[in-house]
């Protein structure tokens, strides 16, 4: 028996190698190299299941921009903490354990490097997710760390890398400025989303949507903000909150919270959402706000999501990186009493003024944070830092 665990623990070992690894993806013949840190799914499975998140598509592009400009192009997990010959590349792009090991190595300053920021930078976005673990035990006396996002290993790549590229706004690119090098050059592009829906939000009934709110998130529920809504709607039964998120995943903040997801008349809990569904479909025509109090995101494209598939209104923090103040509602703190006056101001719009601003969410989304937008801001960027550090591609 011991033998064969052993067995099945090799065998594990390898499969999970080779798909931590994909070599020259393109099958090209280039004399640039690139190795891309990122994910490799992407490279593996079809493209009719990469809907599990935008990053698959996004991936996929940037290892399409490179060879586009020329590079054989490597894609490795960023997880991978496998050792690496890296004497054959010319740039490294991405984030993880490839990234922040080549700095350990013999080439350091032979590479070009880009760290590839899909959020605020990380011991911003560690300080604030600490923060809201420690408000929510103030509160209900108990400690959910679980649902925070603290990344562990920060490492040396946010100040090291002589380029970075970041999804998100000014406000992303100010938690950058304050931590890397002077020399360091910065690039905000938008995130993307997936377009699935098509909806006539001229049918929609304002004056009942307006008083139906989606929070749609992923993992992290309290960095995300969830818990503040859940206080606020808990008291509130002239609004309806809908959730769409990985609630059972995050199982101490669900028994936290049982009585407020699942037995308060006006909070609907789904759980995980499919953008496929007809579910999804459905809360795109019932809502016409999305409510998102994250204390840090990269432009949050569950909220570009829901903008460009069913026009919703957002209703967001700062922190969350994008300009949406000429469309919705945009708070700089995540004190409760400011996130409801927020929502008491947007209750006060007429439903002629919600259907313009719907339009306008719409028409942002599907304008700025396409996946064309997304390729060609990307491919701006790199072909930028190529040109300043004369590779000939």
């Amino acid at each position: 028996m011991l033998l064969w665990k052993r067995i099945y623990r090799f065998v594990k070992k390898i499969i999970k190698g080779v798909f931590l690894y994909k070599k020259n993806v393109f099958k090209n013949n280039y004399k640039k190299n690139v190795l891309i840190s990122y994910i490799t799914e992407p490279f593996f499975i079809p493209e009719k299941d990469w809907f599990k998140h935008t990053n698959f598509k996004e991936c996929h592009q940037i290892a399409k921009i490179f060879s586009e400009l020329g590079f054989n192009v490597d894609v490795i997990d960023f997880n991978n903490n496998n050792k690496i010959n890296y004497s054959k590349y010319d740039i490294i792009f991405g984030f993880g354990e490839p990234l922040e090991q080549y700095f350990y190595s013999e080439y350091f300053a032979q590479t070009i490097t880009i760290f590839y920021g899909t959020g605020c930078h990380p011991e911003f976005s560690n300080t604030v997710t600490v923060d809201r673990v420690l408000d929510v035990s103030k509160q209900k006396g108990i400690m959910i760390p679980e649902s925070s996002r603290f990344l562990n290993k920060v490492g040396m790549q946010t100040r090291l890398s002589s380029n970075t590229i970041i999804l998100g706004n000014y406000f992303t690119e100010k938690t950058y400025r304050i931590s890397n090098r002077n020399d360091n050059r910065i690039f905000p592009i938008p995130a993307s989303f997936y377009k699935v829906c098509n909806i006539d939000i001229s049918n929609k009934n304002y004056q009942k949507a307006k008083h139906h709110f989606l929070w749609f998130g992923s993992s992290g529920l309290i960095h995300k903000g969830l818990d503040i809504l859940l206080d606020i709607f808990k008291n509130r039964i002239d609004i309806t909150l809908h959730v769409c998120g990985p609630i059972k995943n995050e199982k101490k903040f669900e028994d936290v919270y049982n009585d407020y997801l699942y037995n308060t008349p006006n909070i609907k809990t789904y759980g995980f959402v499919n953008i496929s569904s007809e579910l999804f479909q459905n809360l795109m025509e019932i809502c016409a706000f999305t409510i998102f109090p994250s204390a840090s995101e990269g432009g949050s494209p569950s909220v570009i999501t829901v903008m460009g598939n069913g026009g919703l209104i957002p209703i967001i923090s700062e922190a969350s990186g994008l300009d949406v103040e000429d469309i919705g509602y945009v708070f700089n703190d995540l004190n409760p009493k400011t996130i409801s006056d927020t929502i008491d101001k947007a209750l006060l719009m007429s439903s002629e003024e919600l259907y313009e601003q719907s339009k306008k969410a719409l028409e942002f989304a599907n304008s700025n944070h396409s996946i064309e937008n997304f390729s060609m801001k990307m491919k701006t960027a790199i072909n930028s830092i190529i040109l300043q550090n004369q590779v000939a591609a």
